[in-house]
């Protein structure tokens, strides 16, 4: 903003605001029509960042993200779940001011980004430190998540004393939850799971106040042993939610 707003001001003829809170409404405005993507700095909203041309860098960054096995654009950056250390996309794109870059992937709801304080266990790699320098340095992508859900977390394992959930399911054979729906869906839950939870692989279990994801679902457990479980199932075409509480006192 600081950067449009000097040249704004050179200009004689200029007829857009030079003052940033006008400028930042505007832009505001702008963004939620669709005509820009406005990006703003949490910490100096002068240094926010404006993204004129949105489908073209989403379509240069999501060819290398998403390439598929086989295509000449596929760069092998996630673990098994789902994870992409942000030194791998500065590695990919080291043109582009990757702040800016994390936060236009964020804002566009196709991945959540991983602090230092949030421990990984990856059955691969079993533990990841995510902390550089103290700072972020990861993101966490459902759409690259590569694992199957266990079996230890089917519908049934819930079925006892003290648990309860709900089932939705589309009315029509050619309607489906699109992957979508369940990444955004995933990335909302993954925000509501707080600081300092463990994200690990589905075949790690056992420990506190875990958030375990796979291809198709996500299940968590807090501090005081309640466990709930978000899934995909039956090809799509329903939403199954599950709470279970430690005992019967519920």
């Amino acid at each position: 903003i600081s950067s449009l707003l000097s040249k704004l001001q050179e200009d004689e003829t200029n007829v857009l605001p030079t003052e940033t809170s006008k400028m930042v409404s505007l832009l505001v405005i702008l963004s939620a029509k669709g005509l820009i993507l406005f990006i703003q700095n949490r910490h100096n909203v002068d240094e926010s960042w404006i993204v004129v041309q949105k489908n073209m860098l989403l379509e240069r960054v999501g060819g290398v993200l998403f390439a598929p096995k086989g295509f000449e654009q596929y760069r092998d950056l996630a673990s098994n779940i789902g994870l992409v250390p942000i030194s791998r996309i500065t590695e990919c794109f080291p043109d582009l001011d990757v702040p800016m870059l994390v936060e236009f992937l964020s804002q566009l709801k196709l991945c959540h980004l991983i602090d230092s304080s949030l421990k990984i266990i990856d059955i691969s790699q079993h533990s990841l430190d995510l902390t550089k320098d103290g700072s972020c340095y990861s993101l966490f992508f459902p759409s690259l998540i590569n694992v199957g859900k266990p079996a230890s977390f089917d519908p049934a394992y819930f079925n006892t004393k003290g648990s309860f959930g709900w089932l939705m399911r589309t009315k029509e054979e050619h309607q489906f939850f699109h992957n979508r729906f369940l990444h955004v869906l995933m990335l909302t839950l993954m925000k509501g799971c707080g600081d300092a939870t463990i994200l690990c692989h589905p075949d790690l279990r056992g420990l506190n106040r875990q958030c375990i994801v796979w291809s198709t679902g996500i299940c968590w457990n807090n501090e005081e042993g309640v466990t709930i479980l978000v899934d995909v199932m039956e090809q799509f075409r329903s939403l199954y939610v599950a709470v279970s509480f430690p005992g019967s006192q519920y």
